[in-house]
């Protein structure tokens, strides 16, 4: 019997998924030609017989081998037995349908791993790496609205599509790559999300040292989406590097960004193609403002720990409080006009698609500033005159609360703007409970009927958002269990300003939101002259329970 060859091509790919038919034996046994269609897409004589088709668009930017065509994901044929969406793509829609999810709502807010129009052009053919479409799918499924998951519960579609991606990227043939880095990127995330902190923490390590290997302050100046790819992963790295290393307190392995440029202007870079002439000077966007951000919340993390700790004096506590506090407003001052938040500049960020990143930015900014002057609070209740610099203290505790209401407003924006949301990371939850924390401590000690009231308002507000985070994200229940184990500090102590004494257990609150919590003190009798403020956290209590039971 004649058999037709395979072209080199196709001996040297490994297929994951049965036996790979060439394109050039196909053709020949058929005796046909690729019949042409439009848009670049595969033929569907090649479609139906799941080979790779050479109608199909690819331009010499997908064709680099870094880019790990090796794994590919295509539109599988439906099978005609019992099948669950979870356990594969059964149609070339619900694949590109969850890949849109992901960039519309997570990338660029939370990763920025890659450049959209290359990726898309990519994926659309089937040539993008299988770990990453795979990873995206099980990030990006929460999110959707697809028929296929009508039965299945947000909290629970990841599961089987991310062991999937995590399969795959073990089995992948180019072992140190761009596309292998963003991979281990985007499923660091995703483990850390699903509570899998061993497999995060591996993939984080490995990210790293991969990112040194790769040389990626070195411009290859192959062409400008490869090379502004490669500032973006190096940022991304770096921002890694500093989050983990703060929470869990070790070395940060990279620290030199001298000479590294910060990443394109959001807009310029999304409208780069590999054949444009570079433009390289407009590097005012929104991810270039925040990395600032990132290097002032380690330090204020640290200067936690070091306050928890009882290991230096309080002079020392004092003055680094203060440098911190003028690096912020230094921040803030200069700020270009265009990315300071007011209401122009919100509407012009959304109409633009950028509402959401630009949100992402000012609440970094509030997050931070309300978790340096989280220790002040102290400083500002009825029952603590004891510092030698209490004036200091009533600033910074007045300015912390600032910060968690206009951190809590800009999320209730957010989620009553259509199109819009907060939903894009389980980490909103965290900053919406430290933020509440603030909220309580005016609900005790505050003695104004109006800021009493508004308070209140917000702290609702902040439990409606929680609620609906819980839904999309299994990590949100540990930040809202926080919030319940504050509210049972206050409520349960006879001096409820010692829920806000900055210990080892405050530590595990602020900046460890990944752990579980647990009840702090033994309940004790609450001294009388505070009952007026705990009935309102009482009937905050109970409100808690009513919405939980709506839920």
């Amino acid at each position: 019997m004649r058999v037709a060859k395979s072209c080199y091509f196709c001996r040297s790919v490994r297929q994951t998924s049965g036996t790979h038919i060439c394109l050039l034996s196909t053709l020949r046994l058929r005796k046909k030609r690729c019949a042409p269609t439009s848009n670049g897409y595969p033929c569907k004589e090649c479609v139906s017989r799941d080979t790779r088709c050479s109608l199909a668009a690819e331009d010499a930017h997908t064709r680099d081998h870094t880019l790990g065509r090796n794994h590919t994901l295509r539109p599988r044929r439906r099978d005609t037995g019992d099948s669950s969406p979870l356990d594969d793509f059964l149609d070339r829609e619900l694949c590109n349908h969850l890949v849109d999810l992901y960039f519309e709502i997570i990338h660029d807010k939370q990763h920025i791993l890659f450049h959209r129009p290359t990726f898309l052009s990519q994926q659309r053919i089937g040539i993008a790496p299988e770990y990453i479409v795979w990873g995206m799918a099980a990030i990006a499924a929460r999110f959707s609205n697809h028929s296929a998951f009508l039965r299945i519960p947000r909290r629970d579609r990841s599961h089987v599509w991310l062991q999937k991606a995590i399969h795959a990227f073990n089995c992948r043939n180019d072992l140190i790559s761009i596309a292998a880095l963003q991979g281990i990127i985007l499923l660091e995330w995703a483990c850390s999300i699903e509570g899998n902190t061993a497999q995060s923490t591996l993939f984080s390590a490995q990210g790293i040292r991969m990112g040194t290997v790769m040389h990626l302050p070195d411009p290859i100046r192959k062409d400008v989406v490869d090379d502004e790819v490669r500032i973006r992963l190096y940022w991304q790295l770096w921002m890694m590097d500093a989050w983990q290393s703060a929470c869990g307190q070790y070395q940060r392995q990279i620290t030199d960004v001298r000479n590294m440029p910060t990443p394109l202007e959001e807009k310029a870079f999304d409208q780069l193609r590999t054949t444009s002439a570079p433009v390289l000077s407009n590097r005012n966007g929104l991810w270039s403002a925040m990395l600032p951000l990132t290097e002032i919340h380690t330090q204020i993390m640290l200067l936690n720990e070091i306050l928890c700790a009882r290991a230096t004096d309080l002079s020392y506590i004092e003055n680094r409080a203060k440098e911190l506090s003028q690096e912020l407003e230094s921040w803030l001052l200069a700020l270009p006009p265009h990315l300071q938040y007011t209401p122009e500049n919100v509407e012009r960020h959304n109409n633009e698609g950028l509402g959401r990143l630009f949100s992402v930015l000012h609440i970094q900014y509030h997050f931070q500033s309300q978790l340096l002057y989280f220790q002040d609070l102290q400083s500002n209740s009825k029952l603590h005159q004891k510092a030698p610099s209490v004036k200091d203290g009533v600033v910074y505790a007045d300015r912390c609360k600032a910060h968690a209401t206009a951190l809590s407003e800009i999320m209730w924006s957010l989620f009553n703007t259509p199109d819009l949301d907060c939903f894009w990371s389980p980490t909103n939850g965290h900053l919406l409970v430290v933020a509440s924390s603030i909220h309580l401590h005016s609900l005790l000690f505050d003695t104004d009927d109006d800021n009493i009231a508004k308070t209140r308002k917000l702290l609702e507000q902040n439990f409606l958002i929680l609620l609906q985070l819980e839904k999309y994200w299994p990590g949100v229940k540990h930040s809202m269990t926080r919030l319940r184990v504050f509210h049972k500090t206050c409520l349960g102590s006879a001096n409820p300003e010692t829920a806000y004494e900055m210990d080892h257990w405050m530590i595990q609150f602020l900046n460890r939101y990944d752990e579980v919590v647990y009840d702090r003190y033994e309940k004790e009798q609450p001294d009388d002259m505070l009952w007026p403020s705990l009935e309102y956290l009482s009937g905050i209590e109970k409100l808690w329970t009513w919405m939980r039971d709506q839920g």
